[in-house]
């Protein structure tokens, strides 16, 4: 169950630091549009995108380490791989195409509306990623639930078996006990029984 807090708190990040790119090149297309762009702006905003993505990136390598030890496996495995796929081939150039582009009269408008979509996609995945993993936990705590269940009808089967044999000492304690102070023709106590 720590392995799901872990993959969650990754998920989250990642959501995180795309909201946040999302913002910062929102940010930055309605900003160039309307008022032009220095270049401290563009290295400062360049910068906080940088810092995004390196948070990506340190999570899905995370997620990475997860899927190879087994800890995400099935439909969540395949999700982690989509999104890195998606991550490295369509989000990330697309954040370096943006920034690094010339054009000085570009229609904002246009240009956020596509970008909207690559992270609606980026989103849409991470969703997909959260869904998959938490459909996991849901499937291993019912396991844990009927193994716990199983052990303990099988616990249950064996104290009981203890009693009984328990049990079972005692009264043979008591015949042996009461055939040695007894006489086994009248059952009358015996010489033993008396001196005792």
């Amino acid at each position: 169950m720590l392995d799901a807090h872990d993959s969650r708190d990754a998920i989250w990040s990642i959501n995180e630091s795309i909201n946040q790119t999302d913002t910062l090149i929102a940010a930055y297309l309605l900003k160039r549009q309307n008022v032009g762009l220095d270049s401290f702006n563009v290295e400062n905003l360049s910068l906080r995108v940088l810092q995004q993505h390196e948070n990506i990136a340190m999570e899905l390598k995370f997620l990475e380490e997860m899927v190879t030890s087994g800890k995400i496996a099935g439909d969540a495995k395949i999700a982690v791989e989509n999104l890195k796929q998606h991550y490295l081939e369509v989000f990330r150039p697309e954040v370096k195409r943006l920034l690094l582009s010339a054009a000085k009269t570009i229609d904002a408008t246009e240009k956020l509306q596509q970008w909207r979509q690559f992270s609606d996609d980026a989103k849409s995945k991470v969703e997909t990623l959260r869904a998959s993993i938490l459909a996991n936990t849901v499937i291993t705590a019912k396991r844990i639930k009927e193994s716990a269940s199983n052990n303990l009808f099988f616990n249950s089967l064996l104290a009981l078996l203890c009693m009984f044999m328990a049990y079972a000492t005692f009264t043979i304690g008591r015949r042996i006990q009461h055939q040695a102070n007894h006489d086994e023709l009248t059952g009358l106590p015996n010489r033993r029984y008396f001196n005792d």
